[in-house]
C-alpha cells in the first residue's frame, strides 16, 4: 500500500541524499509558477534592454612561427 500523497515529507525530490535540502513535488511547483509570473513581469526582451551590452573581447589570431637563427619564436597577434 502506497503512503503517496499521504505523507508529502515522504515524497521529496532527491531524498536518498544525506542534507535535507530536498524539495516536496509541491515546492517545485510553487517555484515553476512563480518562475513563471516572473517571465510574463519581466519578459526577456525588457531584461536585455536594461542590461548594458558587454566590451567584445579581442580575437587572437592562429600562432604565427619565426624561424631566426636556428630559434623557433612563436608570436600571437591580437587585433
Amino acid at each position: 500500500m502506497s503512503n503517496q500523497g499521504e505523507y508529502p515529507e515522504d515524497n521529496r525530490v532527491g531524498k536518498h541524499e544525506p542534507h535535507d535540502f530536498s524539495l516536496t513535488r509541491r515546492d517545485l511547483i510553487k517555484v515553476s509558477a512563480a518562475t513563471a509570473a516572473t517571465a510574463v513581469v519581466y519578459p526577456h526582451s525588457t531584461l536585455a534592454a536594461s542590461v548594458p551590452a558587454a566590451t567584445p573581447a579581442p580575437e587572437i589570431m592562429p600562432l604565427t612561427l619565426k624561424v631566426c637563427s636556428g630559434q623557433v619564436i612563436l608570436a600571437t597577434v591580437l587585433q
